[in-house]
C-alpha cells in the first residue's frame, strides 16, 4: 500500500541508523545530542522525519527542501496541533534556500504555515539557485548553532 511505501525511508533511520550509529561511536543519546539535515529531496525526508519524532531530534535543518504544500497539514498534522509543544522541544529549527531556486515560493508556503501556526524555526532565504554551493553555505552556518 501507498502508506507502507512512504514509511520506509522513516523506517531506516528511525530506529535502525540511530541505534547503529549510537552502538558504533561514541555520540551521546538521546534528543538534545541529535540533529537531522538533509537537502533537497533529503530536506524533504529531515522534515518529515524530524518534525515527527521530536522525542528523538531537536535539531532540523532543511536546505533548499522538497516541500509539499499540498500535503503539509496531514504531514506536520502534530507539529502544527502542538506548536507550543513542538517549540518547548526544538532548540534549533532552520529552513534555507534560494531566491532563483525552482522550490522557492513552495518554501516561503511552508514558511507562512509554520507561521501561520506559531512554530519557531529560522527562514533564511539567498541568492543563487539549487547548488551545491549554498548547500555547503546553508551548513556552514547550520552546524555551529548545534548542541550549545
Amino acid at each position: 500500500p501507498e502508506d507502507q511505501k512512504n514509511l520506509t525511508f522513516p523506517n531506516d533511520v528511525v530506529p535502525d541508523v540511530i541505534e547503529f550509529a549510537e552502538k558504533n561511536y561514541r555520540i551521546a543519546p538521546g534528543a538534545d545530542n541529535r540533529a537531522i539535515a538533509g537537502l533537497s529531496m533529503g530536506g524533504n525526508q529531515t522534515l518529515i522525519i524530524g518534525l515527527n519524532h521530536l522525542d528523538l531530534f531537536h535539531y532540523v535543518g532543511a536546505f533548499s527542501p522538497v516541500i509539499m504544500n499540498a500535503n503539509a497539514d496531514q504531514d506536520f498534522k502534530t507539529l502544527l496541533a502542538d506548536a507550543a509543544g513542538a517549540n518547548k522541544k526544538l532548540r534549533v529549527f532552520n529552513i534555507y534556500i534560494g531566491k532563483e531556486d525552482t522550490l522557492y515560493m513552495s518554501n516561503v508556503s511552508f514558511h507562512q504555515l509554520l507561521d501561520q501556526h506559531q512554530v519557531k524555526h529560522v527562514f533564511t532565504e539567498t541568492e543563487g539557485a539549487h547548488v551545491w554551493w549554498n548547500w555547503r553555505d546553508y551548513l556552514v552556518d547550520y552546524a555551529p548553532r548545534l548542541f550549545r
